[in-house]
């Protein structure tokens, strides 16, 4: 019985693969990393190189892993390794010698050199969804809980900040207010007021209508800025003569022994009540 050729148009499995994974675009190093089959067993198929590769139960499962990442019919590519492998094989040839089977084993167990990368990208992804799950079950919103550690973070800081020396927020008063306004005034607490006692020649009594700046000269004293809040009332005592500043615009009633003071209308920031000077116009 006579042994023909086969004909040239019959493409072996090892064609089949090879012509599918270039088509795709695929280089064996991609197919070793999508596989997990080794680029050594790879191009063993598909040169059909079948004394390089494994025992025949190992074979077919790598056949149809390949298949079927190719999108091939792997029953197609099992068949024609079949054939291929009766033409090629004699009955005996499936018993392999001992020896060779410490090279199986070794073949099998070969990773591509992807694998560790791929293992820590799989172990991040994992790590990512079962956070994700975590804060889906519990309600918990990663974003929340750091927008609010951060306002209070914020808040305590603000809380904080004024926690000066009494003399150095005077002084700072005094460098940020050089006159009276009221725009401010109401973030202000009142800093310093000197002790009086209505025993002068002039008493002046003040009642504020609201939050006010006030610049004080009271006979040689030094000048000194207050801050009143709305509803407070205070009496200032001169021997010889006193200034007072308020706002341009301010509803502070004033009063020089008992008797109101009138205050002029003015379109200045600041508004300065001399006494006695006033008293002689």
């Amino acid at each position: 019985m006579s042994s023909e050729p086969r004909e040239t148009t019959e493409e072996s499995p090892g064609d089949l693969l090879r012509n599918a994974r270039i088509s795709k675009g695929f280089d064996l190093a991609q197919m070793a990393d999508n596989t997990k089959i080794s680029i050594k067993n790879l191009t063993a198929m598909e040169e059909n190189n079948y004394d390089s590769l494994p025992a025949e139960v190992f074979r077919r499962g790598f056949y149809t892993l390949y298949a079927n990442q190719l999108s091939l019919d792997p029953s197609i590519i099992l068949g024609k390794y079949d054939d291929e492998k009766a033409l090629t094989t004699t009955p005996d040839s499936d018993l392999q010698p001992c020896s060779n089977s410490s090279k199986d084993y070794r073949d099998m167990a070969q990773r591509p050199n992807s694998f560790p990368s791929s293992c820590i990208g799989l172990a991040t992804l994992l790590l990512l969804f079962f956070g994700a799950f975590l804060s889906w079950y519990f309600s918990w919103n990663p974003a929340t809980y750091l927008s609010q550690k951060i306002q209070n973070l914020q808040e305590t800081t603000q809380i904080e900040a004024p926690l000066k020396s009494p003399e150095k927020e005077f002084f700072e008063l005094q460098n940020m207010l050089s006159i009276p306004t009221l725009s401010n005034a109401s973030e202000i607490e009142q800093q310093f007021t000197p002790a009086v006692v209505a025993t002068g020649k002039y008493i002046i009594i003040a009642q504020f209508k609201e939050t006010t700046k006030v610049t004080l000269a009271i006979d040689d004293r030094p000048v000194f800025d207050s801050v009143y809040k709305k509803g407070d009332s205070v009496t200032w005592s001169a021997n010889e003569k006193i200034n007072i500043t308020l706002p341009g615009k301010t509803a502070t009633a004033l009063s020089l022994n008992k008797t109101p003071i009138l205050l002029p209308q003015t379109e200045n920031a600041t508004l300065t009540i001399s006494i006695p000077n006033d008293l002689q116009q």
